[in-house]
């Protein structure tokens, strides 16, 4: 029982942490995008 729970609990924390990623990269890349719009037209 123990080892089942763990495995059904750490399931949905790495979905958690690939969303994150995706989240923090998508800031990221609008961030750098913003930046270089920035320095491009003003």
């Amino acid at each position: 029982m123990p080892i089942y729970t763990n495995l059904s609990v750490s399931k949905p924390k790495q979905e958690e942490q690939s969303n994150n990623f995706w989240f923090n990269y998508g800031t990221l890349v609008v961030t750098v995008t913003a930046v270089l719009v920035h320095y491009f037209f003003m």
